[in-house]
Parts: C-alpha cells; sequence; structure tokens
C-alpha cells in the first residue's frame, strides 16, 4: 500500500509538472512578438527570463519523474514502447528548448538592447517557429503517454 501511495505521489506530480511546462509558455511567443513590435523602448525582458526559468524547472521535474516512474515500473523493459519513444522525443525536446528557443530569446533581447528592431523582430519570428516546435512535439509526447495502442 505504501509503494502504491508512492507511485501515485509520483505520478501526480508527473502530470502537474507536464501541465506547467506544457501550459506556461503556449502564449509567450506572440505576447514577444507583439511587445517587440508594439513598445521597442517599454521592452522589459524580465518577465519572460521568469518563465524561461520556471520552465527549466518544471522540465527537469517532469524527466525526472518520468524516469523515477519508469524504473519503479521495473526498468526500461517493463514500460510500453509508446513510452520509449515519448522519453526519446522529451530529450529531444529539452534540446529544442535549451539550445534553441533559449538561445535566441538571448540574441533577441541583445538585439532588443542594441537599438536593432530588425533584428529582433527575426529573432521574435525564430522564437516563434521553435516554440511552435515545443509546443507540437508536447502534443506528440502527450498523446503517446496516454494512448497505448
Amino acid at each position: 500500500m505504501e509503494n502504491l501511495t508512492f507511485l501515485l505521489a509520483i505520478k501526480t506530480l508527473h502530470v502537474a509538472s507536464m501541465a506547467i511546462w506544457f501550459g506556461l509558455p503556449l502564449a509567450l511567443s506572440s505576447e514577444i512578438r507583439q511587445s517587440v513590435k508594439d513598445s521597442p523602448a517599454g521592452f522589459s525582458p524580465g518577465r519572460v527570463d521568469t518563465i524561461h526559468r520556471v520552465l527549466m524547472i518544471f522540465g527537469l521535474v517532469t524527466l525526472i519523474t518520468g524516469i523515477s516512474l519508469i524504473f519503479l515500473k521495473g526498468g526500461f523493459g517493463m514500460i510500453h514502447p509508446n513510452i520509449h519513444i515519448g522519453f526519446l522525443l522529451t530529450l529531444v525536446l529539452m534540446g529544442i528548448e535549451h539550445g534553441m528557443t533559449f538561445r535566441t530569446w538571448k540574441n533577441l533581447k541583445q538585439s532588443m538592447a542594441l537599438g536593432d528592431l530588425a533584428g529582433a523582430q527575426v529573432s521574435a519570428t525564430r522564437y516563434n517557429t521553435f516554440s511552435t516546435a515545443e509546443h507540437f512535439l508536447k502534443l506528440v509526447i502527450l498523446f503517446l503517454m496516454v494512448f497505448r495502442y
């Protein structure tokens, strides 16, 4: 009974952290594009930096609780192949998020600090592209984790 309660707690933490990791940045790229277009003089990156820190934390919590669930179920040999694919896509997703999306955000901030509005708009468009890829991957991962055929 105690092991079942622990498993349920890890599953709950896993689902809650994924929900935050999934939902928090949904409107972020459009908000960034709008702020670059509307108010370059009043551009304030602090809120987006905070959201990125929260995304990193909840992405890691999702990954760690997912790995924990795999080993609580008996290891990689005991889980459905969809979980294997979802795990691999989660690693790809984290690579896109940290290697491309966050790097593009840094470029956008730098462009805004230098007053390069055209460069900032290009970075905002690239940020939107990477963010869209992230959202698509999160949907695929969610589908793989929930629906097992």
